[in-house]
């Protein structure tokens, strides 16, 4: 196939229609301007206000043709949660505004780039792969957006959980200028790590909607569908500030059990209802805090493998689980499973044990519990968060 300048696409995640003012050859620091592209080509494509990365996009024609036939949207990139944290400030306060409008733009290039306002301090944190990671950000927002920004001290992206079952009925009134807002509910958190020890990587809140049918024959139709996207909403706005230290929360199922409609009921007394019943749940179980725990695969040579392998060992609270040869000889691969916040600051580390001579990688892995000593240690970080 080949695709024109001018010609209307759309994009299958998004739901919405874009259009291509410019392609662009793109070859180093230079970019020339083209007309078409054909299949097996490379180029940018200017003018597109709402694609992110790892969107599917079609022609329009394409889309006409398969008016009645399901379009296949192919697989993003697998994107691991990010599990570096650190604030950010604009240096000049009017440039706040436009500070947000580039994390704005830099989330839709790089999905693993998240930002959020912290729900008790009130600072803009971001989040990302690493410390790497981070100062590219930063260095793209001085350079390329020509934002001039404070960044603070980096952060490990804990979350935190419940370990166990919680069930909690609630009738919800609220008055307002007069009007009164009245919801019932029937609601139950479970833990989810639990059941899968091995591999927590992959697990995600969810949320489901179990109430029988006939708690929703009272509930006008027209209203159904927003009352449970509010319903949804208000769990989802809840799970992402844990209690104590504020951590999101992470590996837990919300059921609705049952609801109540009155005719004074609103999504909005449902959204405020849920709300209130998580904070008093969170408050009333004994909490579980998680951290990241990193695959780290060190490559050293032999002369330096002691001084590495004590270190991760022994200092860094890993746990080695394979050794293996290298390509050559004089080499060995040191794999362990680290915790994340004994690596800030490793890149450096590794450099200074093996005399500049070993390179490391690390990928997440999963979520594991804080032990006592380092709950302890956490609290002495967090002061002042109770």
């Amino acid at each position: 196939g080949s695709f024109h300048c001018g010609v209307k696409l759309f994009n299958l995640n998004r739901r919405m229609g874009e259009r291509v003012i410019a392609l662009m050859r793109i070859g180093g620091e230079k970019m020339i301007k083209i007309n078409s592209i054909k299949a097996g080509d490379i180029c940018a494509l200017i003018g597109m206000n709402n694609v992110h990365t790892g969107d599917t996009l079609i022609t329009g024609k394409m889309r006409k043709r398969f008016k009645r036939k399901p379009i296949a949207i192919l697989p993003g990139v697998d994107i691991p949660p990010p599990v570096f944290t650190c604030s950010i400030e604009a240096k000049n306060e009017a440039k706040d505004g436009y500070l947000i409008e580039c994390l704005d733009k830099l989330v839709k290039e790089d999905p693993s780039f998240h930002y959020y306002t912290d729900k008790y301090t009130g600072q803009l944190l971001i989040s990302g792969m690493g410390e790497l990671h981070l100062d590219i950000i930063r260095d793209r927002l001085q350079n390329h957006y020509r934002v001039a920004a404070r960044v603070g001290k980096m952060r490990v992206a804990y979350r935190s959980s419940i370990s166990e079952i919680v069930e909690k009925e609630f009738d919800y009134t609220y008055e307002l200028t007069g009007n009164k807002q009245r919801a019932y509910m029937w609601l139950r958190l479970e833990p989810l790590i639990s059941e899968h020890d091995e591999d927590s990587s992959s697990i995600e809140n969810r949320f489901l909607f179990l109430a029988p049918q006939s708690s929703l024959d009272d509930i006008p139709a027209e209203i159904l569908e927003d009352l449970i996207d509010a319903i949804r909403e208000g769990v989802e706005n809840s799970f992402r500030c844990g209690p104590r230290f504020g951590f999101p929360l992470h590996g837990i199922r919300a059921t609705i059990r049952d609801i109540e409609y009155y005719e004074d009921s609103t999504p909005s007394a449902f959204r405020s209802c849920v709300s209130r019943m998580i904070k008093d749940m969170l408050n009333s179980t004994e909490p579980v805090y998680l951290q990241p725990i990193m695959d780290v695969e060190v490559h050293v040579p032999t002369s330096n493998f002691g001084n590495v392998l004590s270190d991760l060992s022994n200092v860094r609270k890993g746990n080695v689980y394979g050794i293996n040869d290298g390509i050559t000889t004089n080499d060995k691969i040191v794999s362990a499973e680290v915790p994340l916040r004994s690596l800030v600051g490793y890149s450096t580390a590794v450099r200074s044990l093996s005399q500049g001579t070993a390179s490391f990688s690390m990928d997440f892995l999963r979520y594991g519990e804080l032990s006592a000593g380092e709950l302890e240690t956490l609290e002495k970080e967090y002061p002042g968060i109770s």
